[in-house]
């Protein structure tokens, strides 16, 4: 595996841990859980740009991060369902 490869590899498993840490929280962060999700699969752009769950995740990109927009347990979950498909089907075809 390329170097580069490993380092995204490396930073989207930096951002699942996030996903997985604040999931098992007694009070869970949704706005970090989704934006982090996102970030976990826009770190596998060999799957992000053409999976349906990517672009659902997407949206969670940017405007997550700012007053006005919250997300609830529902968008939590459905982005954390979402980032596992898409790591799991990429780290699977990289044989990672």
């Amino acid at each position: 595996m390329k170097l580069i490869t490993r380092e995204w590899m490396a930073k989207a498993d930096g951002d699942w841990r996030v996903v997985n840490s604040q999931n098992r929280s007694r009070n869970p962060v949704y706005d970090a859980i989704c934006f982090h999700a996102q970030q976990t699969a826009a770190s596998l752009p060999e799957l992000a740009q053409v999976d349906q769950d990517a672009r659902y995740l997407t949206t969670f990109a940017v405007e997550i991060r700012y007053p006005g927009i919250i997300a609830a347990e529902h968008h939590a979950q459905k982005c954390t369902l979402a980032a596992r498909k898409i790591r799991k089907i990429v780290r699977s075809a990289m044989e990672v």
